[in-house]
């Protein structure tokens, strides 16, 4: 009879080596803390997206597309190298982000501990992921059309 312990995690990553695959494509969504909409203000998001800017280049990684909501973040990337993994990029962009925030008189955590990753297999279609991550302020009803949004765009050009 195999015993879990209730008060343990669930291991929620696959193997570490596969979040190191250069040109290996992860959809990635990380929530604000306690879900708070944080993302309202214009010069706080412009700084939030200038941080991940800053962070794919300074870790070596592309950003496909991203979004960034009121009280979350999505966004497409690979590494470019085996030198750093994906949850080390997400890790250190939220740290650089968080800091980002306190100058916008935001206190303590500003993401939710844990957040969201898929990897995206061959079989799947970037462009559709891609699209989907784009028009997320469309669904929820904050521009006509994602062009309108200022706080989603593309970086670097999908893998296709």
């Amino acid at each position: 009879m195999a015993y879990s312990n209730p008060k343990l995690p669930k291991k929620i990553r696959l193997n570490e080596s596969l979040y190191r695959e250069p040109n290996r494509v992860y959809y990635i969504t990380i929530d604000s803390n306690f879900k708070i909409p944080y993302f309202k203000r214009h010069e706080l998001n412009l700084a939030i997206i200038d941080c991940l800017k800053k962070e794919r280049v300074r870790l070596n990684c592309k950003v496909f597309v991203y979004c960034l909501m009121p009280n979350h973040l999505h966004f497409l990337t690979s590494p470019n190298s085996e030198v750093i993994s994906i949850i080390d990029f997400v890790n250190q962009f939220k740290g650089k982000s968080t800091k980002v925030a306190w100058d916008y008189n935001i206190q303590g955590s500003l993401w939710q501990r844990r957040f969201y990753d898929h990897i995206v297999r061959k079989s799947e279609d970037l462009i559709e992921i891609a699209n989907y991550i784009l028009q997320n302020p469309v669904r929820k009803g904050l521009v006509e059309n994602y062009e309108q949004y200022p706080y989603c765009g593309s970086i670097d050009e999908l893998p296709i």
